[in-house]
């Protein structure tokens, strides 16, 4: 047997494995298992899916001696008690027809051109097929709801921070990519290095808060921007750095905090004043013509190796910083300072790691984890199993009533595929290949024999086989499959060899011997009454091995074996009392039809005067 495990569609891969484990003990704990082999993932692109592989026991050895059939019938309802994941059980056939595999055995496949049409009415044909007393496992392969982050990128802060897009991109890729670093060579191998998140860090969307992006250096235009949010019309700085000397102090005046125009360095100092106050300022000295710095990134690098957390209220107040970039209104720290400022431990602004949500946000939506084709268009397939006792006839004019019943529409083409196309199209030719097998008998016979009836007398032994053959797929309750269609086709072959037998030593007896036709059919039947029922005895009892189902795999030939003896019981029990008179009938209208020829030939003859 073979099954599939179907998981919610935003499941994550280790919850699907845990799931797919557990379902996997469910069948392994029946007694008519003998081994199963699961792994998850691997399937239609996506994480949500699951496969095992399912030994049976010898027939002998399971109790109650059931079949494949059974023990999916009996597993069916113990999957379900493993909440988000579903297994479909089938049992695997030794001839695969159709060429596609499922979830279950047979399938049906929607298409059209327009998606959400398609996608509206597949879950509607879906929730109506779980409901028909007719299919059991009904699934099918869309995946349309799957989750999904979308990382909206605020550009103008990220240029702000000088951050581009492909920074934060490969800063994603480090994360979540697995990208290969470094190579460890040792004396007998090499091991790739490779770097990610921890795999703990993985399984939320909240991990993007913790990604930190390197703030790059760059020079700004000069500008004033207020703190805090606090309006303050831009001043004049009480108190200018000096341009020409590589370092200058920012010092405070009349409670303005003034910043160099050009990008520079930014200390933090505190220091006493003349009078005995302290105080603390931010200094700035100018880079080199070649490098310069973002003054954003320097001013979070500033107040992070600060030991205060905000700055004097007077600067808050009245003061404006200048140097910053245009555009800015507000900052999320302050400058405290009050007397003379002193310069500190200077701090570098470049390098500056700003966090991933202060530069972005993500949405999170539902997406397709796959659309799949059929030909041109996007196509669904639905899959399903058979009831008990239910042929597969009877399932497909159940569902092509559902489909016209939910009154779906036109634009919908819905086709069967794998087995189920193949059953639909054996029926359709099926007619047609019984009649050329028949006409190529007749045509054989009449040129063996140089008659055109007596080759019907052996046909009339057919019908009896077939008859014999449906009723027995009808008492053991076995469905018209491929393999009952090839014993059908078979006992053409087996069947007529009894009628040729009599018939050809009847014939031979009254062309050679003289005998009339009733003296010919009755020494034919005396002296070829062994012959006949040694062979079809030897038919029967060939095939009953195959009907009565012995060994593994017995399940597909059992159709086989059960036409066959059916059919040849049935003919032989038949044949032997209808043969002679069909002979003898048949003998009669043959010369019937030449005396009436022979009379229309003297009528036609012209007569002398």
């Amino acid at each position: 047997m073979g099954g599939q495990t179907i998981g919610e569609q935003d499941i994550s891969f280790p919850a699907m494995r845990d799931k797919q484990q557990k379902l996997a003990q469910i069948v392994l704990n029946d007694p008519a298992i003998a081994t199963v082999t699961a792994f998850a993932g691997g399937g239609r692109g996506s994480n949500n899916t699951g496969f095992m592989f399912v030994a049976l026991k010898d027939l002998n050895k399971r109790p109650g001696h059931v079949t494949a059939d059974q023990v999916v019938n009996r597993l069916r309802g113990k999957l379900l008690s493993v909440p988000g994941a579903r297994t479909f059980l089938q049992s695997q056939q030794e001839i695969q027809i159709g060429g596609r595999g499922g979830a279950a055995q047979y399938q049906y496949t929607l298409s059209d051109p327009d998606v959400d049409e398609l996608n509206t009415w597949a879950p509607r044909l879906e929730a109506k097929g779980r409901a028909m007393p007719e299919l059991r496992d009904v699934s099918t392969d869309q995946q349309n709801h799957g989750l999904s982050e979308t990382l909206v990128i605020n550009r103008d802060t990220a240029a702000r921070l000088g951050i581009t897009t492909a920074e934060i991109d490969q800063v994603l890729y480090d994360a979540f990519g697995q990208r290969q670093v470094s190579t460890m060579y040792t004396g007998l191998n090499q091991y790739f290095v490779v770097m990610e998140v921890a795999p703990e860090y993985q399984l939320s969307p909240d991990s993007l808060s913790n990604i930190y992006i390197k703030a790059a250096s760059s020079a700004g235009a000069a500008a004033s921007v207020p703190l805090l949010g606090t309006t303050v019309a831009p001043a004049t700085p009480a108190v200018s750095a000096a341009s020409s000397t590589s370092s200058s102090t920012a010092a405070t005046s009349g409670g303005a905090a003034v910043f160099p125009t050009s990008g520079g360095q930014l200390t933090s100092s505190s220091s006493s004043s003349a009078a005995g106050g302290s105080s603390s300022s931010l200094t700035t000295s100018t880079p080199s013509a070649s490098t310069g710095t973002n003054p954003v990134a320097a001013n979070i690098a500033a107040i992070a190796s600060s030991s205060s957390e905000s700055t004097t209220a007077a600067a808050i107040n009245a003061g404006t910083l200048t140097g910053m970039p245009s555009g800015v209104t507000s900052l999320p720290f302050a400058v405290e300072s009050s007397g003379t400022a002193t310069p500190a431990t200077t701090v570098t602004t470049s390098g500056a790691m700003v966090p991933l949500s202060a530069i972005a946000h993500w949405d999170e939506k539902r997406t397709s984890l796959t659309v799949n084709h059929q030909g041109q268009y996007p196509a669904v397939t639905l899959t399903f199993n058979l009831a008990p006792n239910v042929a597969l006839g009877d399932a497909v004019t159940a569902l092509q009533r559902a489909q016209a019943e939910i009154g779906m529409p036109s634009t919908v083409h819905a086709t069967f595929q794998g087995t189920a196309q193949a059953f639909q199209e054996s029926l359709k030719n099926e007619p047609y290949l019984i009649l050329a097998a028949i006409v190529a008998v007749y045509i054989v016979l009449g040129i063996l024999y140089e008659s055109l009836i007596h080759p019907l007398t052996i046909l009339s032994t057919l019908p009896p086989a077939g008859v014999g053959a449906i009723l027995a797929l009808l008492i053991t309750g076995t469905e018209l499959s491929i393999m009952a269609l090839i014993g059908i086709l078979l006992l053409i072959g087996i069947v007529k060899k009894n009628a040729i037998m009599m018939i050809d030593f009847a014939l031979q007896a009254e062309r050679d011997e003289g005998l009339p036709p009733v003296e010919a059919i009755y020494q034919a039947c005396l002296l070829r009454f062994r012959p006949i029922m040694m062979t079809t005895l030897a038919a029967m009892f060939g095939g009953l091995p195959l009907a009565i189902g012995m060994g593994v795999g017995s399940e597909l030939r059992q159709p086989l074996g059960i036409t066959i003896v059916g059919g040849l019981l049935v003919s032989q029990l038949l044949t032997l009392f209808t043969t002679p008179v069909v002979y003898l009938f048949f003998d009669k209208l043959q010369w019937r039809v030449m005396k009436l020829h022979r009379i229309g030939a003297e009528l036609e003859e012209p007569t002398g005067d």
